[in-house]
C-alpha cells in the first residue's frame, strides 16, 4: 500500500506476476491524502487475479486531485464477498479503470467496479471503465454494480466488449438492489454506457421435432408369386418393419415364420417300440393343420381349410404390401 501526506502525487505500483490474491481484508492502494493525484495501479497476471474481502484502489482526498488508473490484465478476474476495484475523488475527475480479461470476469455478493467523483456532493467527471473479456458473469440478485457515477460533474462512460456473453448484470438508470450498470450524474450529465456482445438466438436453425404419434401398422408379408405356403403377422413401430425376422431389435411380440431349408442332413429318425401287430388296433391321433383360407360347402356354410384354392390366371401378378 502506497500512501502519501501532505503535497505530492501518489506513487504508480506495477505488478508483474503468476497469481495475484487480495483475501480476508487485503488492499493494494496508491491513494494520497495530500494535496496532490492519485498514483496508478499496474497489474499484470499470468493466470488469475482474485478478490475475496480484497480491495484495489486509488484515491485523493484532495479538492483538486485527481483520481489514479487501474488496468488489469488476465485471464481470470474474480471479485467475491463485497470485494472491490474502484477510483475516488472528492471534487475532481475520477481515474480510468481497464479491464483485459481473456476468459472470464466474475462478480459476486456486493462485489463493486467503481470510478467515482464528487463524493462529497462536489464536482469532478465520472472516471471512464473499459473492460474486454470473454464473459461477464454476475451472481443472481446479489447486488454486485459497474458504477462510472457523478454528483456535480459528468458521469463517466462505461464501454465493455465481451466475445462470449454478458449474463446476470445489464446496464440500468440507476444503482438497484440488483447487478446494475450505470454512469449516472445526480446534477450533471450522464455518462453513456456501451455494450458489445455476441447477437446470438438460442432457437435459431433449431430443429422441429414432430409432436405427432406415428400408429402401429400391420403389413402383409409377400411370398413367391402364385404361392403361399406360410402365414406371418409383423407388428412394426416408429423404427419401421424389422431387418428380417430373427432381428433381436424387431419389435414384433410374435411371428410364425417357415421353417428355414438348410443342406444339412436330417438326423436318423429313432427306431419305433411299438408292435406292429397292435398299430390296427391303436387309435390314431389326426394331425393339426393351420388354417390357410376357407370356402363354402355345398351347404352354403363357411369352412376354414388347411390349404386354400386358389385360381391364378397366367401373367397375372400376386400384389401385396409390403
Amino acid at each position: 500500500m502506497v500512501t502519501e501526506s501532505g503535497i505530492g502525487n501518489g506513487g504508480d505500483i506495477e505488478i508483474v506476476t503468476d497469481t495475484l490474491e487480495l483475501l480476508d481484508g487485503g488492499t493494494l492502494s496508491a491513494s494520497t491524502r495530500g494535496e496532490g493525484n492519485a498514483g496508478n495501479i499496474t497489474i499484470n497476471s499470468q493466470r488469475n487475479v482474485d478478490l475475496d474481502q480484497g480491495e484495489i484502489s486509488t484515491g485523493s482526498s484532495s479538492p483538486a486531485g485527481r483520481g489514479g488508473d487501474i488496468s488489469v490484465t488476465t485471464p481470470l478476474l474474480t471479485l467475491i464477498n463485497q470485494s472491490e476495484i474502484s477510483t475516488q475523488t472528492v471534487s475532481s475527475d475520477g481515474g480510468d479503470i481497464a479491464l483485459a480479461i481473456d476468459d472470464l470476469l466474475f462478480l459476486s455478493d456486493n462485489s463493486l467496479i467503481s470510478t467515482e467523483a464528487g463524493t462529497e456532493e462536489a464536482g469532478g467527471d465520472g472516471g471512464d471503465i473499459t473492460i474486454n473479456t470473454q464473459f461477464l458473469v454476475a451472481a443472481p440478485t446479489e447486488n454486485s454494480d459497474i458504477v462510472a457515477n457523478a454528483f456535480d460533474g459528468d458521469g463517466g462512460n462505461v464501454n465493455i466488449i465481451v466475445t462470449g456473453g454478458i449474463f446476470g448484470i445489464e446496464p440500468r438508470p440507476e444503482r438497484t438492489p440488483l447487478n446494475d450498470i450505470t454512469a449516472r450524474s445526480r446534477n450533471g450529465i450522464s455518462g453513456t454506457i456501451a455494450v458489445e456482445s455476441p447477437d446470438v438466438d438460442p432457437t435459431e436453425n433449431a430443429a422441429e421435432l414432430p409432436t405427432a404419434l406415428t400408429a402401429p401398422d400391420v403389413i402383409q408379408s409377400c411370398r413367391e408369386a402364385f404361392v403361399q405356403t406360410g402365414s406371418e403377422f409383423v407388428v412394426t413401430g416408429r423404427g419401421g418393419i424389422p431387418q428380417g425376422p430373427m432381428d433381436p431389435a424387431s419389435a414384433a411380440p410374435w411371428q410364425d415364420v417357415l421353417p428355414i431349408e438348410t443342406d444339412a442332413p436330417s438326423p436318423p429318425e429313432p427306431e419305433s417300440t411299438v408292435d406292429p401287430d397292435e398299430v390296427d388296433n391303436a387309435v390314431v391321433p389326426v394331425p393339426i393343420a393351420e388354417a390357410q383360407g376357407w370356402i363354402v360347402n355345398e351347404q352354403g356354410q363357411i369352412m376354414l381349410v388347411a390349404e386354400a384354392p386358389q385360381e391364378v390366371t397366367v401373367g397375372q401378378l400376386v400384389t401385396c404390401r409390403g
